[in-house]
C-alpha cells in the first residue's frame, strides 16, 4: 500500500513539473489546445449559425421561418451566461433575432429577447438603451415605465450621454410634466456640449489635389472665460493650398454663432479665411450655423488661399432645442417666462435649408 502511494505521489508530482514546463517554456501549446477544445465545444452551434445566416442572406426564408430557426438554435444553447465561450455566438444570434421580431411587429417580444440581453452583461449600457427603445416601442405602460426606470439608471450612471437624456426629455414632454422638463433641460444641453467635443476635422487640399488631407495637428479647446471654442488645425503637406474644410461631428447639434475662421501663414501673420459654401444646414439670420446630429455643415473655404501653415475657427456655441419643447411652452405661458431666462435656452432646429 505504501508502495503505491509512492508511486501516485511521484505520478502527480510528474505531471505537476510537466504542466509548470510547458506553461513557461511552451505557450503556444496551451494556446493550440483551448483552441482545438473551443471549436469542438463550439462547432455544432457555430455550423447552425452559419447555415441559418447562408439561408438567410439567400433569402430562402420568409420571416416566420427565420424567426423560428433562430428561436429553437437558441433553445438548443442554452443556458448561456457572461464569459461563456458561447457567450459571443449567443450574443449575435439574439441581436438577429430581435431585428426579424421588431420587423415582423412582434413589439413585445423583441423587447422580451433585448431584455435578456441587456441583462446578461449589465456593463453594456447600449444595450441597455436598445432594451430601453425597444419597450417604449410597444406602448404599453407598464413597458413605458419600465423604460423609464432603465433610463434614469443610465442617466445617473452616465450624465453626460446624451441619448437617455434625450430619450427622458421626449417621455416628460409628452407627459407634460414640468418638473422633469426642467430637469432634463439642463442635461440636454451637458450632453450636447460633450458630444460637440469629439470628430472635429481639418481638410486641406493642396494645389492640383484631389484627395483631402487630414490634419495630423487638431486640437479643441474652450476658454472658460468667454465660453468661445478655438480650433487649431495643422501639419498638411502642402506649400500652398488649394482650399480648407471645416467639418464638426457628425452627430453633434445646436447652433455654431459668430465665428471667425483664420489662417496663419509662415511668418505669424494672421489672414481671414473666406468661407464659400456650408452644405445642407439650417443658417440663423445672424449667420449661423445650426448642427441637427445628421450631416454636418462641411465648411469650405473660397479658392486661392494664400500659403497657410495652420487655420484655426472660434465660435460661439448654444445648444438647439427640440420643437416640442417650444410646442409645450407656448401651451403654458408662463413655463416659457420662466425658461428663457435659463442657460440652457435656446433657439429650435428643425428646418433645413440649401
Amino acid at each position: 500500500m505504501l508502495n503505491f502511494v509512492r508511486i501516485l505521489f511521484l505520478l502527480l508530482s510528474g505531471l505537476a513539473a510537466a504542466t509548470v514546463w510547458v506553461v513557461q517554456n511552451r505557450p503556444d501549446w496551451i494556446a493550440r489546445v483551448d483552441g482545438w477544445s473551443t471549436a469542438r465545444h463550439l462547432a455544432g452551434p457555430q455550423d447552425r449559425w452559419d447555415a441559418i445566416q447562408a439561408a438567410d442572406q439567400a433569402g430562402q426564408w420568409d420571416g416566420s421561418k427565420l424567426r423560428d430557426q433562430l428561436e429553437s438554435a437558441l433553445e438548443d444553447l442554452e443556458p448561456v451566461a457572461l464569459g461563456d465561450r458561447r457567450y459571443p455566438l449567443w450574443r449575435t444570434m439574439v441581436q438577429r433575432l430581435v431585428e426579424v421580431l421588431g420587423d415582423q411587429g412582434a413589439l413585445a417580444e423583441a423587447a422580451a429577447w433585448q431584455g435578456r440581453l441587456a441583462q446578461s452583461d449589465p456593463t453594456d449600457f447600449h444595450a441597455r438603451l436598445h432594451w430601453c427603445e425597444r419597450l417604449l416601442a410597444t406602448g404599453e405602460p407598464a413597458s413605458i415605465a419600465a423604460a423609464r426606470e432603465e433610463l434614469r439608471f443610465l442617466h445617473r450612471k452616465l450624465p453626460d450621454w446624451a441619448e437617455p437624456a434625450q430619450a427622458l426629455l421626449r417621455l416628460a414632454l409628452q407627459d407634460e410634466d414640468r418638473a422633469a422638463i426642467e430637469s432634463m433641460l439642463p442635461a440636454w444641453a451637458r450632453g450636447a456640449q460633450a458630444h460637440l467635443r469629439e470628430g472635429w476635422q481639418v481638410l486641406a487640399w493642396g494645389d492640383d489635389q484631389s484627395t483631402p488631407w487630414v490634419s495630423p495637428r487638431l486640437s479643441l479647446s474652450v476658454d472658460s472665460e468667454t465660453g468661445r471654442w478655438i480650433l487649431h488645425g495643422s501639419g498638411w503637406p502642402f506649400a500652398k493650398l488649394q482650399r480648407l474644410r471645416v467639418d464638426p461631428p457628425p452627430g453633434a447639434t445646436g447652433w455654431i454663432e459668430d465665428w471667425n475662421w483664420l489662417g496663419q501663414t509662415a511668418q505669424g501673420d494672421s489672414v481671414s479665411v473666406p468661407l464659400l459654401r456650408a452644405d445642407e444646414v439650417v443658417r440663423s439670420e445672424a449667420g449661423g450655423f445650426g448642427l441637427q446630429g445628421a450631416a454636418d455643415p462641411r465648411m469650405t473655404s473660397d479658392a486661392g488661399l494664400p500659403a497657410l501653415v495652420a487655420t484655426s475657427f472660434d465660435f460661439a456655441w448654444h445648444a438647439g432645442l427640440p420643437r416640442e419643447v417650444f410646442d409645450v411652452a407656448e401651451r403654458h405661458p408662463d413655463w416659457k417666462a420662466a425658461w428663457q431666462s435659463q442657460p440652457w435656452w435656446g433657439a429650435v432646429l428643425e428646418v433645413r435649408v440649401p
